[in-house]
């Protein structure tokens, strides 16, 4: 998956992927990162510390998926309103509203 030729498959981009490996040289950590790697740990990892990057990364999955939805609403709703607008009569054909005093006005004066 983190591989330089490895065809970018839709299913599978955005699943949060944590490298553990024993290389500890900068480069790797940061070509993995660049490969597309959520985070990355060193052997011998802290389970503890394992556990909260994966965490960390499920809740920002969950948080791109729910912003993924709003985006997915919002283009709906303008969608619904530019097509409301479009097959809206133009001003002059619409009725003008009448002037209409409110019930208790009259008895204000």
């Amino acid at each position: 998956m983190l591989e330089e030729n490895a065809p970018s498959d839709v299913a599978l981009r955005d699943i949060p992927v944590v490298m553990i490996s024993a290389l500890e040289d900068i480069n790797s950590v940061v070509r993995c990162i660049e490969l597309g790697a959520t985070d990355y740990l060193t052997k011998p990892f802290n389970p503890v510390l394992l556990k909260a990057r994966v965490d960390n990364c499920i809740e920002k999955s969950r948080y791109r998926a729910q912003e993924a939805a709003y985006l997915d609403r919002i283009e709906s709703e303008r969608r619904r309103a530019d097509e409301l607008l479009a097959n809206r009569p133009a001003a002059a054909d619409r009725p003008r509203a009448e002037a209409r005093r409110p019930a208790h006005a009259a008895t204000l004066r």
